[in-house]
C-alpha cells in the first residue's frame, strides 16, 4: 500500500484527500458547484439580467437595473411574471431566493464556485412589490451587475423550496413518478 488516496477507502480512486465529491448536475443554486449548472439554471429559472452582444447586460426578468451609487443597485421586476407553479415572481420572492443562495450554500465548494463579487452582497431591501435594492458592503455596484446574470440570481419557486423540493422541475418530475 502506498501513500495517498488509495489508503482511504472512502475516497474514489485518484481523488486527493480533502476534496469533496459533489456529484453531477445540480438544479438548486445552493448546491451548484460546476459551471455547466449555470446554463441549465438560466434556462430553468432565468436571471435578473443577461449578457448582450456589446459585452454589457440587459434586463431580463428585471424591467430595469440602475446603479444608484457605488454600494447600491435598484432593480424593478417585470410586472406579471410568475414561477412555473403560478407563484408571483415578486420582490419578496426574489429577495428570499437570492439571500437563500447567499446564506444557505450546502458546502464550502458551493461558496468557492460562486462569482467573486457575490460575497459583497450585504442585504436586499424591498420597497414595493416589484422593487428591490441590492445593498453592497464594497463600492462595486457597476461590476456587481454581472452577478445578477449568473446562477447567484437564479431563484427557485418559494413554494417548491418550502415543500422541500428544491426546484419546481424536481417537484414536477417527482409528481409524475408517483
Amino acid at each position: 500500500a502506498g501513500a495517498g488516496p488509495a489508503e482511504d477507502d472512502d475516497l474514489p480512486a485518484g481523488q486527493p484527500p480533502g476534496l469533496e465529491v459533489t456529484g453531477g448536475l445540480h438544479f438548486d443554486p445552493t448546491a451548484s458547484v460546476i459551471n455547466s449548472d449555470e446554463a441549465w439554471m438560466t434556462l430553468i429559472y432565468g436571471t435578473l439580467v443577461r449578457p448582450n452582444a456589446d459585452g454589457g447586460f440587459d434586463p431580463w426578468l428585471a424591467e430595469s437595473v440602475e446603479v444608484v451609487d457605488p454600494t447600491s443597485i435598484a432593480v424593478t421586476l417585470r410586472d406579471g411574471l410568475t414561477f412555473s407553479d403560478g407563484t408571483p415572481y415578486v420582490a419578496e420572492a426574489v429577495k428570499a431566493g437570492i439571500l437563500r443562495n447567499l446564506n444557505q450554500a450546502v458546502s464550502p465548494a458551493v461558496q468557492a464556485g460562486r462569482h467573486a463579487l457575490f460575497k459583497d452582497l450585504a442585504d436586499i431591501t424591498s420597497e414595493a412589490p416589484l422593487e428591490l435594492t441590492f445593498v453592497l458592503n464594497a463600492p462595486v455596484a457597476g461590476e456587481f451587475i454581472s452577478v445578477l446574470a449568473g446562477r447567484e440570481s437564479a431563484v427557485p419557486s418559494p413554494k417548491a423550496i418550502a415543500e422541500g423540493k428544491g426546484t419546481l422541475l424536481y417537484a414536477a418530475y417527482q409528481t409524475r413518478l408517483k
